[in-house]
This record gives structure tokens, C-alpha cells and sequence, in this order.
């Protein structure tokens, strides 16, 4: 197993990990789970877009003659891509809007179950049949993410988000969307698995970007009133910056380049660590408590983890 990979998704966890406390605060900001999803998107996009433009105009300005050698894309391929980032508007969307029905620590861990249909459909349709090494390192790591929000003390209103729709009535919608959320995200990956290898992460990423942006700011005209559209205020708009800056750019790309080196089961396993970090996050950055049971989950939790990317050789293999 090469270190580098394991590093970098390890660091991804850490990245995405930010992304429920800044997506709690935008919300409690003003800002609609629509606009979040589709300001995070666009600037992500806007950001890789120009970066891939300027390597490109100093690239010819060094070598006029010159092109960048990238292999054509393939119509079903750009399709392929079009699809993930869809599915990738459709997850954020879905999750954003779960925390306003459920409190963050809940929507997090159930967004988190991916690696139960990225693993189960990645052996269906992609024929990476999982080994005893992943099988066990699932369940133990599905145990200790459920352990982690288990032990957890009640979260107080302010923190959670709670907010007068937040109830016992509106707990299985925001479920439902938090499970919409995991099932579009690991279709996510499931579609750009093959194509990235060919064709690298940062053009994976530009067109899927894009492509889940444009999804998103297609619908945000008809379903909101243009005052509703942008951030209110500072802390909104700090929100949104950090959150396509850390959680999208350094995270969701790490997480695309990783599947260079780990089956897409394995990836999504990895993903368990999210709620782990929220919560270490939100114990400095809120004064939340950690409880015992929540600090035995958690290392139940990385052991699964640790048995998966023992379990996950080069993708594909």
C-alpha cells in the first residue's frame, strides 16, 4: 500500500469534514439549501476552469508548437461526466437540505453511508468484487460512525440548527434526503471511476464542476426570488468561500485523485471519517462535548477504516 494516497484521502476526510459547520452557518445565515449548493459549486468550478486555462496559455506561450497532449474525449464520455455532476448537484442539494429538517451530527453520518452503495454497486456493475478485509472493515466502520452520533449527547438548539420545523414529525424527511444525498454521491463516483483514468482529475473535475454548477444555477432562477440568491451578509459569504475552498476543492478532488489509486468502495469507506471530524471540529470550533461512548465509536470506526485501505489495492485491480 503506497503512503501518499492513503495521506492524501485521509487529509480529504479532514477537508470535507468542515463542510456541516460551514454549511450550518450559512444556513443560519439566510441562505437557502438551493443557493449554498450553487454558489459552493460555482465558484469551485469557476476556480478549476481558470486554473486549466492559464496552465494552458503558458503552456502554448513556452511551447507554441505545441498542444497539451490530452487524450479526446469521447461524446459518452463528456455524457458520463454530465451525469456525475448532476449527481453530484443532487447530493449536495439533498444534504443541504436535510439539515434544516435534522441536526447536523444525524444528516452527517446518514450522507456518509455511500460507501454501502459505491461498495455494493461497484461489485455489481464495475465486477470489483470486495475481499473478507473489506467486508469487515465496512461493518466495523458502519458500527462505529452509528456509535459516534449513538453516544452523543443532545446537542443544544443553537448548535444543531435546530429550528422550529426540526422535530420528531420532519425527522424522516430530513432522513430521506440525507439518503438521497449518500445514494447520488456514490453514483458520483461510480461514474467518474473509469473515466478519470483516462483522461486525469483535474479535467475530470472542470467538467463535473461545471457541469453540477450549471445544474444548479438553472434551476435557482425559477425556484427563488432574486433577493433570496446571494449570501446576506459576511458570515454567509465566508461560509460559501470556505466551503469551496476547503470541503469542494481540496476535498472532492482528493477524493477524485484517489480513486487513481483505491477501488471506489474503499474511497467511500473513507468517507465514514466525516462524522468523526465534524465532531472534533465542532468540540473546538463549539464547545461540544465528546462523550466516552462517542471516543470508543470513533476508534471502532478508524480501525474499520484502516482494514479497508489495507484491503484496497490499485483500483481496478
Amino acid at each position: 500500500m503506497r503512503f501518499l494516497p492513503v495521506i492524501v484521502l485521509l487529509g480529504a476526510q479532514v477537508a470535507i469534514g468542515s463542510s456541516a459547520l460551514m454549511a450550518r452557518v450559512a444556513l443560519d445565515n439566510g441562505m437557502s439549501p438551493l443557493s449554498l449548493a450553487g454558489w459552493r459549486l460555482l465558484i469551485a468550478a469557476l476556480i478549476v476552469l481558470a486554473a486549466r486555462g492559464a496552465r494552458s496559455v503558458f503552456r502554448k506561450q513556452a511551447k507554441p508548437s505545441d498542444t497539451d497532449g490530452a487524450e479526446p474525449m469521447t461524446a459518452a464520455e463528456y455524457a458520463r461526466l454530465t451525469l456525475a455532476g448532476i449527481g453530484l448537484a443532487v447530493h449536495f442539494l439533498a444534504w443541504f437540505a436535510s439539515l434544516t429538517f435534522i441536526p447536523v451530527a444525524r444528516s452527517t453520518l446518514l450522507v456518509t453511508t455511500s460507501p454501502i452503495w459505491s461498495g455494493l454497486a461497484g461489485a455489481l456493475w464495475l465486477k470489483q468484487r470486495p475481499g473478507p478485509g473489506f467486508i469487515g472493515g465496512l461493518g466495523l466502520a458502519c458500527v462505529g460512525a452509528w456509535g459516534v452520533t449513538l453516544f452523543g449527547r443532545p446537542r443544544p438548539a443553537a448548535m444543531a440548527g435546530a429550528s422550529e420545523g426540526i422535530g420528531d414529525a420532519t425527522m424522516p424527511v430530513g432522513d430521506a434526503l440525507a439518503l438521497v444525498g449518500a445514494v447520488a454521491l456514490a453514483a458520483y463516483f461510480l461514474l467518474v471511476d473509469g473515466v478519470q483514468k483516462r483522461h486525469g482529475t483535474e479535467r475530470t473535475v472542470a467538467i463535473t464542476y461545471t457541469a453540477a454548477a450549471a445544474t444548479l444555477w438553472a434551476a435557482i432562477p425559477l425556484l427563488m426570488e432574486p433577493a433570496q440568491i446571494r449570501p446576506v451578509n459576511p458570515p454567509a459569504w465566508l461560509a460559501v468561500l470556505g466551503m469551496a475552498l476547503l470541503p469542494q476543492l481540496i476535498g472532492h478532488t482528493s477524493l477524485n485523485w484517489c480513486l487513481l489509486h483505491f477501488k471506489v468502495g474503499v474511497v467511500g469507506v473513507a468517507m465514514l471519517l466525516e462524522p468523526v471530524v465534524a465532531g472534533i471540529l465542532a468540540f473546538f470550533l463549539l464547545a461540544e462535548p465528546v462523550t466516552a461512548g462517542q471516543g470508543a465509536a470513533a476508534i471502532v470506526l478508524l480501525f474499520g477504516v484502516a482494514l479497508t485501505l489495507r484491503s484496497g489495492d490499485k483500483a481496478g485491480t
